[in-house]
């Protein structure tokens, strides 16, 4: 495992900030901006598992577990960066606070609309040790960096084993 001060100011950095527990989002929340830009979920402890059943919310009838021999093939060894997504005003005014505190609600079962590209970590056993890191931007840059940030990841980490879909969407 990489230590833990290196990954934090490796991210920092490049501007990220917060490094807030997940089970301390609640209380912390009003320490993230509402603005644009982008966050990433990282894994410090590195002593999670995969369930078979996460807490991710039910959306339209869509069950939002996997199947855990597929999340074990996709899964980087090493890698404490499991999530990078992207906060902006283009869908529904979701700035960071409000993007970050969805997923969470989603992955804790609550219905808050689908959440697809990070149910994954619903199924994560140490979900609440998870740490969310954010990067504040400005509008027209989400994409840019969101993509910069994603090739970085690729390049340094060799496969991404949550990343959404498609680039730049």
């Amino acid at each position: 495992m990489v230590d833990n001060t290196l990954v934090i100011e490796r991210y920092q950095s490049q501007g990220f900030e917060g490094f807030i527990k997940l089970s301390e989002f609640e209380k912390d929340a009003n320490k993230i901006p509402n603005g644009p830009g982008l966050f990433m979920i990282i894994d410090f402890d590195g002593t999670g598992e995969f369930l078979e059943t996460g807490g991710g919310a039910f959306f339209k009838g869509r069950n939002p577990n996997k199947p855990v021999n597929e999340l074990k093939e996709l899964w980087v060894n090493d890698s404490q960066v499991l999530l990078i997504e992207k906060a902006s005003f283009r869908f529904k005014n979701q700035g960071l606070r409000k993007k970050i505190s969805r997923l969470i609600k989603f992955c804790k079962g609550q219905p808050t609309g689908p959440f697809y590209n990070g149910r994954s970590l619903a199924q994560r056993s140490n979900f609440n040790n998870l740490t969310v890191a954010w990067l504040c931007l400005e509008s027209s840059l989400v994409k840019e960096q969101y993509n910069n940030a994603l090739i970085d990841f690729i390049q340094n980490i060799l496969k991404p084993h949550l990343l959404p879909q498609k680039f730049g969407r």
